[in-house]
């Protein structure tokens, strides 16, 4: 990895780079915006307890986890084109193989699309903090995951896709193929820019860090569960699964259309 060393001044790179980016890591963040219809498309596809269904996410996000920490181990800077779109592609193949059938294709199936998730999640974050301005970049790169979340939760509730997985794997499979075709046909690697020699000192890993991972992990490990349970905390009281969804839907393209307009 690179150390905390001064850097030459380089040309900032192409805003459809940044978009292309912002497109690939909003992909990467949207099975975990979806996990609460997921469940109920499994639930009512697959004869599978909503307990069994509820570990999709787990092996998602321990899929996610692991490749997101283990590429700044391996001192990985950026995401090349060819990789991206492996990654990509890998994504699909899980998607397919959650659908083979039986639990344990299901659960290898997302625990590869929640690995291919985090290399997507890693290539938007490093190339937004590389951007020449940063604040705009991350910005810009939230915005784009809320509007593609919240269209995508509007579509499903339209469509019906969530009625049974087969249909809900389909309609999943053409809307990440579409967003990653894009995405990585406007992406490309943010341009590094020359060490200056003498400046600063190696970056190294402290205690201060480590706390405040795990104060960031502790804080938001759960929303993914806990997004589901609101879900179901409402069914429960008499609203419709569809009328709640929708509400979710409003309010992260709200929030993405205004970050996006903000930045």
């Amino acid at each position: 990895m690179t150390g905390a060393t001064g850097h030459a001044p380089v040309a900032p790179d192409p805003p459809r780079h940044l978009v292309g980016a912002s497109l690939a890591s909003a992909a990467g963040s949207l099975p975990t915006h979806l996990i609460p219809l997921t469940i109920t498309a499994v639930v009512a596809g697959n004869s599978v307890s909503a307990e069994t269904a509820g570990w999709i996410a787990s092996a998602m996000l321990i899929g996610q986890l692991l490749s997101s920490v283990a590429l700044p181990l391996f001192g990985v800077a950026s995401i090349s084109r060819l990789w991206s779109a492996a990654a990509s592609l890998a994504l699909l193949a899980g998607l397919i193989l959650s659908g083979a059938g039986g639990v344990p294709s299901l659960l290898a199936g997302w625990f590869i699309v929640g690995l291919c998730c985090g290399v997507l999640l890693f290539l938007g974050t490093v190339s937004a903090a590389g951007y020449a301005r940063p604040a705009l970049a991350f910005s810009l790169r939230l915005g784009v995951v809320l509007v593609l979340a919240g269209a995508c939760t509007a579509l499903i509730q339209l469509t019906g896709a969530a009625a049974t997985y087969g249909t809900y794997l389909l309609w999943l499979a053409v809307a990440f193929a579409a967003v990653l075709a894009v995405g990585n046909g406007l992406y490309a690697p943010a341009v590094q820019a020359a060490p200056v020699s003498g400046t600063g000192e190696p970056g190294r890993f402290t205690v201060k860090m480590a706390a405040g991972l795990v104060a960031a992990f502790i804080l938001f490990v759960g929303q993914t569960g806990l997004v589901a349970y609101v879900l179901f905390s409402a069914v429960e009281r008499g609203i419709e699964l569809e009328g709640a969804s929708w509400t979710f839907a409003a309010g992260k393209v709200g929030a993405g259309l205004w970050l996006i307009a903000a930045s």
